[in-house]
């Protein structure tokens, strides 16, 4: 009987540690995707601000989506040394790493639902469209 009171006591003892503890940001809406570049958090978020970005851990946001068309669902991120991409209902948009968030689109006509970088080169699968393949960071061709 003492075995089994002393396994019931290192349960319920070691079960307490085994969730992490949550906190809100000061963020709500729909948040799609999330993603690190060294101290900033960007989300992607469906319309509206498209992309938000925090530095604070969630306390304040800010818009980091310049040169974005207006109202994409962002629902991807990936990135490379040099670049970071967004894949979006509009296409797919890089941007630098350099924490500038200025974003240029370099796939059109598809809505890019995620993304993937290896040795090759980048990969984005999309809605009907299929899977697109990048190994320059800018010329996509249809697999």
């Amino acid at each position: 009987m003492k075995k089994f009171y002393l396994l019931l006591v290192i349960s319920v003892v070691s079960g307490n540690n085994l969730f992490a503890q949550w906190s809100a940001t000061n963020l709500s809406g729909n948040i799609n995707t999330v993603f690190v570049n060294g101290t900033v958090l960007l989300v992607g978020t469906n319309g509206g601000s498209v992309v938000l970005g925090t530095s604070d851990d969630g306390i304040s946001w800010g818009n980091a989506n310049t040169g974005m068309d207006q109202y994409p669902d962002v629902s991807a991120f990936a990135a490379n040394t040099t670049y970071i991409y967004a894949g979006t209902t509009g296409g797919v948009y890089r941007c630098s790493t350099d924490g500038m968030y200025n974003w240029t689109k370099v796939l059109n006509n598809v809505s890019c639902f995620s993304l993937l970088i290896n040795s090759s080169g980048i990969f984005a699968g999309t809605l009907g469209g299929g899977v697109y393949f990048s190994g320059d960071n800018d010329y996509h061709r249809q697999l």
